[in-house]
Order: structure tokens, then sequence, then C-alpha cells
């Protein structure tokens, strides 16, 4: 459990020690379709940057989460209902962030990086959704296909993780 958190924060520090967020658009650059740079860009380059800096430390988190979750299943620390029902919210939570962040993709345009790392960051959250549902059916199956198919979406996540963050 302790490398699992070590490994988060340190994606954290690099991701966002790297200036690895949304927006990172040059000053006065204008997108095909978009309006002319005006007293607004400022203000958006700004939300794109907070959203990808959220987006960053939410994902990791959230695997840290999970992991231990399962953790202190596998100790039998917590007991399986409250481990499902911390699951149940945090697959609810993840859902509704992911909700959020497709408006993206039929919104005002914005900058094609900055829909990729949208497109990286919805797809490390349905690994992690993936992931707390296998642990959640785990907790009341103990099924070794819930397990292997919990152990793949982290592994999956962790590997995409990796990528979008540039983390070693």
């Amino acid at each position: 459990m302790r490398k699992r958190l070590l490994l988060a924060v340190l994606a954290a520090v690099l991701c966002l020690g790297s200036g690895l967020a949304l927006g990172q658009m040059g000053e006065g650059a204008v997108l095909p379709g978009a309006a002319p740079p005006g007293p607004d860009l400022e203000k958006d380059i700004l939300h794109l940057n907070t959203i990808g800096a959220f987006s960053a430390g939410f994902v990791l988190q959230a695997y840290g989460y999970i992991g231990v979750l399962a953790d202190v299943l596998s100790k039998q620390v917590y007991p399986p209902d409250l481990v499902r029902t911390m699951l149940g919210e945090t697959i609810t939570y993840m859902r509704n962030i992911n909700a959020h962040l497709l408006k993206y993709n039929t919104g005002p345009p914005i900058a094609p990086g900055d829909l990729e790392f949208i497109a990286a960051i919805t797809e490390i959250i349905n690994y992690l959704i993936a992931e707390a549902e296998a642990l959640s059916a785990f907790t009341e199956t103990k099924s070794d296909s819930e397990l292997r198919r919990y152990d793949e979406a982290r592994n999956n996540a962790w590997k995409t993780i990796r990528k979008t963050f540039k983390v070693k």
C-alpha cells in the first residue's frame, strides 16, 4: 500500500510540476472556427489549466483510493459491505466527472491537445470505474474472475496514467 501511495504522489508531482494541464495554447493562438483572441482568452486558458490540474489530481487520487480499499478489504480492516458502499459512491462520482468532461467534445472549439488530454482522462476514469466495479463485485463473489478483471483494469489504468502524465 505504501508503495502505491508513493507512486501516486510521485506521479502528481511530476504531472503538476511539469506544467502538464489543459489549455497549453500559445498566447494569441486561434483555433479554426474560434473567435479571435480577446479579453476572455486568458480567462479561458486559466479555466482549462485548472480543469487539467484537477483532472490529474482526481485520477491519481482515485487510483490510490481504490487501491487502498482493495488493501483494507484484503486485510479485513473494513467489512465487505462498507467497501462496496464506498466503491459505489466512487463509481457514481467518476461517472459524473466523465459526463462533464465529455461535454467538451461538443462545446466551443478548444485546442486539439486539450481534447486529447480530456480523452485520456476519460479513458483513465473508465478503467478506474471498471476496476472499482470489479472490486465491488469481488466483495460479494470472491471470484477469481472478478479479481482478474480488477487487476486488468488497474494495470490498464496505471499504464494510461503513466503515458498521459509521462511517468517513467
